[in-house]
């Protein structure tokens, strides 16, 4: 008599992982690298835009400072102006005064 063959079922084991060709681990190894360079450009960017924003927030800052600044010398040089005005009109009159006493007296 010749013995039958016995089946054995295929029992699932997910703690018995069978061994990776070379192929394989390569394709995990570029995948890896290729999800590596992506995270490394988002966080890149991420970084960009936020130093981009903290670049327009002190930029505005020193534009504000600037106008700022000078808005108080414009207003400086209206009041040296006023001054300056002041006194040619005085100095002006004065002159005036004194060539009309400097005339009547000639005469």
């Amino acid at each position: 008599p010749v013995p039958l063959p016995q089946m054995d079922p295929e029992l699932f084991e997910p703690w018995r992982k069978k061994a990776k060709s070379e192929s394989d681990l390569r394709k995990e190894a570029k995948r890896a690298t290729r999800e590596a360079m992506r995270s490394i450009r988002h966080d890149s960017r991420f970084i960009r835009v936020e130093q981009e924003k903290e670049a327009a927030v002190e930029d505005a800052r020193r534009e504000e400072r600037y106008q700022g600044i000078v808005s108080d010398l414009q207003q400086q040089r209206h009041m040296v102006g006023v001054m300056e005005m002041k006194w040619m009109r005085r100095r002006a009159l004065e002159m005036k005064a004194a060539t009309k006493r400097r005339v009547q007296h000639e005469k």
